[in-house]
């Protein structure tokens, strides 16, 4: 699990002993099926990440991915809710953890999308998937460079649609 962006390295433009020696090291570490632990430092601020290749036709490049510290690691513990409740009102009952149960199963996102040949399928595939406020962000980029003087677009319809829950899935929920 990534805990920042992940950032693409490649080597300076124009630079042919950079572009042979990256896609060397992406190379070797691709046949080998190996990672490369490293430190980097950007803007007098140090951090520790790994560099996972990245081999296309055109191009050979490295993903760097920061890693986390102990202290990036948050382990939330929460208490059961059927035990040390102060208030005997706080307890659910069967009825209500049977419907929350419900609830749940219903909202699960495993099956809730359906393939192109009808099967179901799981919704929301982390690869699949983009964060619509970065992609909001980059469409905001892209049409003040093309037209500076503008005021900033609406939302695109398609990166909308990542952000607004899917109605048919609240509807299959509905009776629970």
């Amino acid at each position: 699990n990534f805990i920042s962006q992940v950032e693409l390295v490649t080597s300076v433009p124009g630079d042919n002993s950079s572009a042979v020696a990256l896609s060397a090291l992406a190379n070797a570490l691709a046949e080998t099926n190996s990672v490369a632990i490293v430190r980097s430092v950007r803007r007098n601020v140090p951090r520790l990440g790994v560099l996972l290749p990245n081999i296309k036709a055109d191009m050979d490049s490295l993903y760097f991915v920061k890693l986390p510290f102990y202290e990036d690691l948050r382990q939330y513990q929460f208490p059961s809710l059927l035990t040390k409740v102060k208030r005997k009102n706080f307890i659910p009952s069967e009825e209500q953890l049977e419907s929350a149960e419900a609830l749940i199963n219903a909202l699960d996102l495993s099956d809730a999308a359906m393939s192109d040949e009808g099967e179901p399928m799981e919704a929301f595939k982390p690869k699949h998937t983009f964060n619509p406020v970065l992609q909001y962000f980059y469409q905001c980029v892209q049409h003040k460079a093309l037209h500076p003087e503008d005021p900033i677009p609406e939302i695109d319809p398609n990166i909308k649609k990542f952000s607004t829950p899917d109605p048919d899935l609240f509807k299959k929920a509905q009776p629970a």
